[in-house]
């Protein structure tokens, strides 16, 4: 048995794909069946009372995912569960891996009927998570319940307690910010990419531009984070006065976007031998069309632009992102140097 568990733990640990970093939210409803038997209670001459066999619950939860690379959310939840009462309870989401979701909450329970009781809920779930970025559909299963005093009941003087639980199915829609773990990403088996004959990149000591590398870092690390895990990206040119500041900015923003492990990219010779059919250089100004065309032939999901221009005393440094499919601007970057 210890065995089985501690090869749970690892399972969950080994299989966590995503990280909490930001805010949570979910709404949606459910119907369920009872999984405790109906008590009956004798109310005298108004007759007896009996708990409900059915439920229908409406259900919000807010919540924030602090801890960074723990794919947590701490939350808070309320409920309507019609015909008993409301819930106010507090728990956590966990997201063992990118495409399910486990939840469980504990809380106040308010009978309806205008009494001071206040009693206990409870509530266990798990649901599959279909969705990409921070939006989301959820369905699920959840176990709920709760132990309270029917205002009925405690108008007659009776301290019986009514104690019910629920197996419902649910569905919701959910906002939550989850980063893929580049620990846990697809590794992709790429190497960097060798130097183009034609524009060899300059050695690190003789940098095209001081400061150049910092905004290549800090573009490359948004892309990296707003980018899913498993996309073929190719980086087709960076426009700039400066040829060999272009292929520099080429060549070291491949590099590091190969070496997060997220992404595919494009192999450099076939890119080249595209470059040369489509007659643009690689740093003249590159048209969208142009760009998802060269894509749509790379056989690319992404495909990135660029320039280098000046910011009053500055240089700066913007990126497009392109979707080859929808022709649409995925994000845009500019960084400063």
């Amino acid at each position: 048995m210890k065995k089985a568990i501690l090869g749970l733990i690892l399972l969950i640990i080994a299989s966590w794909s995503v990280s909490a970093q930001g805010f949570y939210f979910d709404v949606g409803t459910g119907v369920g069946i009872c999984l405790t038997s109906p008590e009956e209670v004798d109310l005298g001459s108004i007759g007896t009372y009996n708990s409900p066999d059915s439920m229908m619950n409406l259900e919000i939860k807010a919540g924030y995912g602090p801890f960074g690379t723990i794919p947590v959310y701490v939350a808070v939840d309320g409920g309507f569960f019609i015909p008993i009462g409301l819930s106010g309870r507090g728990g956590v989401v966990f997201y063992p891996t990118q495409f399910l979701q486990m939840g469980g909450s504990f809380g106040a329970f308010f009978p309806l009927g205008g009494t001071d009781s206040v009693g206990t809920a409870w509530n266990i779930s798990v649901a599959v998570d279909f969705g990409k970025r921070n939006h989301a559909y959820l369905l699920g299963l959840q176990y709920s319940g709760a132990a309270y005093q029917h205002p009925h009941l405690s108008s007659h003087n009776t301290n019986d307690t009514q104690l019910v639980s629920y197996l419902s199915i649910f569905a919701k829609y959910a906002y939550r910010k989850k980063v893929p773990q580049q620990t846990a990403a697809v590794n992709v088996a790429a190497e960097k990419p060798q130097p183009s004959p034609r524009t060899p990149p300059q050695p690190r000591q003789d940098r095209p531009q001081p400061g150049i590398d910092g905004a290549i870092t800090r573009a490359s690390g948004e892309l990296i984070n707003k980018l899913p895990a498993g996309t073929r990206l190719a980086v087709l040119n960076i426009s700039s006065n400066n040829g060999e500041m272009s292929a520099y900015t080429v060549d070291e923003l491949e590099y590091q976007l190969v070496t997060s492990g997220k992404f595919t990219i494009v192999d450099r010779n076939t890119l080249e031998a595209i470059r040369s059919e489509q007659n643009f250089q690689m740093s003249g100004e590159v048209s969208d069309e142009s760009a998802i065309s060269v894509g749509q032939i790379l056989g690319a999901n992404i495909v990135i632009t660029g320039s280098i221009t000046s910011a009053a005393r500055n240089q700066r440094l913007s990126l497009r992102v392109l979707d080859v499919r929808t022709a649409e601007i995925v994000t845009m970057v500019r960084e400063e140097f």
